[in-house]
């Protein structure tokens, strides 16, 4: 039978075989996580630098795409998107978040909603899911 669980977030835990199973016997697993333990080589997970200038100035969203194809692996999914301010001009004064992503082919898209009371320049990383081709 299945049930339902509400999450205000999803995480995701890349282990291997062994930490998985030593995370099991002390009792460390979370039963509203999801854990990936690719035994075969399989499936491949990579911090993936997609832009490291996107301008934002005032209240405006920033977007765009970029490829993320590894050799020999097929992207599946975009495990989390991760903003950093970039800018060099000493300004902290930036206040942004993801609004949305997604995956389409070998293409990452996203858009980033930003307050700022000067322009910054945000850098953009994406955790992608990959399988074996």
């Amino acid at each position: 039978m299945s049930t339902t669980t509400n999450l205000n977030t999803l995480k995701i835990n890349y282990l291997t075989q062994a930490q998985y199973d030593a995370a099991l016997e002390n009792n460390e697993i979370n039963e509203n996580e999801l854990y990936l333990t690719p035994s075969d080589g399989n499936l491949l997970v990579e911090e993936v630098l997609l832009a490291d200038n996107i301008t934002i100035n005032g209240e405006t969203y920033g977007n765009g795409s970029a490829s993320v194809s590894k050799a020999g692996f097929t992207p599946i999914g975009i495990v989390g998107m991760h903003l950093q301010n970039a800018s060099t001009d000493g300004q902290n004064n930036t206040t942004c978040a993801m609004h949305s992503w997604y995956l389409s082919g070998t293409t990452a898209y996203w858009i980033v909603r930003g307050t700022t009371t000067s322009t910054a320049k945000i850098k953009v990383t994406a955790t992608i899911l990959y399988v074996k081709s």
